[in-house]
C-alpha cells in the first residue's frame, strides 16, 4: 500500500512541475519509492524531495561524488559559504555527514510529514517545490563565488 502511495503523490507531484512549467523532473517518471531525485547543477550532487524518517519530509542537496573524500570536501566548501547559501535559501539548513558508515553526505530542511496523511498532499507539494526553488537559488548563489 505504501507503494503504491509514493507512486500516486509522486505522479502528483510531477503533474505539478508540469503544469507550473518547471522542468526540474524532465526525463523522470514518478516510481513507487520513498524519495524523488531531480539534477544540480553541482557535479556529482542532485535534489531529492523525500519522506524520511520519524514522519518527516525532507529537502536536500544529496552528495555523491563517488568517495566519501570528495563527498565531505564539498560538504566543508559549502559550509564555509553557509551564510550566503541559507540566505539565498531563505531558512535554516541542516550539513549532516552521517559518519563512516556512509559514503553520501547532505544538506537539508525536515518537516513534518507523513504519505499516510493523504489530505495534506497537496500541501506536501506546495512546500518541496517552495524548497526547490529556494534550493536553486542557494545553488545559483554558491556558484556565482566560484
Amino acid at each position: 500500500l505504501r507503494t503504491e502511495a509514493y507512486l500516486q503523490f509522486w505522479t502528483q507531484y510531477v503533474d505539478t512541475l508540469s503544469l507550473r512549467q518547471l522542468n526540474w523532473a524532465r526525463g523522470r517518471r514518478p516510481e513507487p519509492r520513498s524519495y524523488f531525485t531531480t539534477p544540480s547543477p553541482i557535479r556529482g550532487a542532485s535534489l531529492s524531495a523525500s519522506f524520511a524518517r520519524n514522519r518527516l519530509l525532507r529537502h536536500e542537496m544529496y552528495i555523491n561524488r563517488g568517495s566519501r573524500s570528495a563527498n565531505l570536501e564539498l560538504l566543508r566548501d559549502l559550509e564555509t559559504h553557509r551564510e550566503l547559501i541559507e540566505t539565498a535559501y531563505g531558512h535554516p539548513l541542516e550539513f549532516e555527514d552521517p559518519g563512516r558508515e556512509r559514503r553520501a553526505v547532505r544538506i537539508a530542511e525536515y518537516r513534518e510529514g507523513h504519505i499516510s496523511r493523504t489530505d495534506e498532499w497537496s500541501d506536501y507539494i506546495e512546500w518541496f517545490i517552495d524548497r526547490g526553488s529556494a534550493a536553486r537559488q542557494a545553488i545559483d548563489a554558491y556558484l556565482g563565488t566560484q
